[in-house]
């Protein structure tokens, strides 16, 4: 089971209150810590439920941050919207007893500014679609000092593979910041959380992109963009997109469709790029 921030308080024994103004402080005291712990409370939303349930595996590697605990995993997990049995890696960062978010960079991902929920939880599926996999050490940067830490986990090898009847299934599970210039401690009083899944299918021709973000406590949308590279082989996808609590779908013509990872930034209200995180999609043929 995931830590709450509750887990981090303890209330001592009794104590004689010697005055009204200690009455008040006291008073003080108890108003901030219901509202630090308001969000441990707050619903999961769906896909967080599916993170827990396989999160972290069986042997995750441990690290050490800001005197915390951090478990790093990655689990083979078998889509059951899948037509064709593929696994998906899901990779899990979990920071024990989280005190409030943390940032992390993974480059290696094209993961970048995205951040563990106010419990400290963190989480990505990316669908594997290829036969060969390996275990090394994997880069990643935590906090806003950069703190760097190299969890063994596994990595896909090779070139992504095409398989009939495959969607192609992205999800992210953690905090999105609102403002990419505030630093430190601001930084982490600017996050939101998000639980954003997109999904591809291809059909007769006819490649479709879905997006959700099922974080209940989310009523807005998220913009997000494609590099040029892409837009410019899809126009579909070019524009402001948005990902909110309304599923929504685009469609573009593809004859020869190719999976593959690219890297969409995320930005807010201001339309200013504040993260950016990896997605499948199918890609026209570039034969």
């Amino acid at each position: 089971m995931l830590p709450t921030l509750i887990d981090s308080f303890r209330l001592g024994g009794p104590m004689r209150i010697a005055s009204r103004h200690m009455r008040y402080r006291s008073f003080l005291a108890l108003l901030v810590f219901l509202a630090m712990c308001t969000r441990a409370f707050s619903a999961d939303s769906t896909l967080q439920e599916e993170f827990r349930k396989v999160c972290p595996g069986a042997k995750p590697t441990t690290s050490t941050f800001d005197k915390k605990d951090i478990l790093f995993d990655s689990v083979l997990e078998d889509s059951p919207a899948d037509k064709v049995r593929a696994s998906s890696i899901v990779y899990c960062v979990q920071v024990k007893d989280a005190p409030y978010e943390y940032v992390l960079d993974w480059d290696e991902h094209g993961m970048k500014n995205l951040a563990t929920t106010g419990r400290g939880y963190y989480g990505f599926r990316i669908s594997h679609i290829t036969r060969t996999l390996t275990s090394g050490p994997s880069v990643v940067y935590i906090g806003v000092n950069n703190t760097k830490v190299t969890p063994n986990l596994l990595k896909e090898q090779g070139e992504l593979q095409a398989l009939l009847g495959r969607v192609l299934e992205t999800i992210f599970v953690g905090s999105v910041p609102k403002n990419p210039d505030k630093q430190d401690v601001e930084r982490y009083q600017n996050l939101f959380p998000a639980s954003l899944a997109f999904r591809a299918r291809h059909k007769d021709g006819l490649a479709s992109l879905e997006y959700l973000n099922a974080e209940p406590s989310q009523k807005r949308d998220v913009e997000f963009e494609f590099s040029d590279e892409i837009k410019k082989r899809i126009p579909e996808l070019s524009g402001r997109l948005s990902v909110g609590p309304t599923p929504k779908s685009t469609s573009y013509k593809v004859t020869e469709p190719v999976p593959a990872r690219v890297v969409i930034t995320l930005k807010n209200s201001d339309h200013q790029g504040v993260a950016s995180m990896p997605i499948t999609i199918f890609l026209p043929s570039s034969k």
